[in-house]
């Protein structure tokens, strides 16, 4: 994810069809969400650590990709599909550990 995130994406071909980046950001993060959730669910703010860690983790990596990295833009749509992601994600494991 990082290595995707950071790259110039010069040489990778990114599929074409009705909003695919969106849809990316959105099951990466979706994932990254679960992944650090998982380990952390038997503390008492475990979902709120993990979720705290993926936002800014998603913010930082669209100001990096928008201020540091040739040929990629951070914008506000791709952070809102990260953000939409975690909150899924978040609301997907709450229901499954009732």
């Amino acid at each position: 994810m990082s290595y995707l995130s950071f790259s110039s994406l010069d040489n990778i071909a990114i599929p074409k069809f009705f909003s695919s980046d969106k849809i990316a950001h959105f099951l990466l993060y979706f994932i990254l969400e679960c992944l650090f959730c998982l380990p952390l669910r038997f503390y008492s703010n475990g979902f709120k650590l993990a979720s705290l860690s993926a936002f800014l983790f998603g913010g930082l990596t669209e100001l990096i990709q928008h201020y540091y990295i040739v040929n990629r833009v951070g914008n506000w749509g791709d952070f809102i599909a990260n953000t939409l992601g975690i909150i899924a994600a978040l609301y997907f494991l709450k229901r499954k550990m009732k």
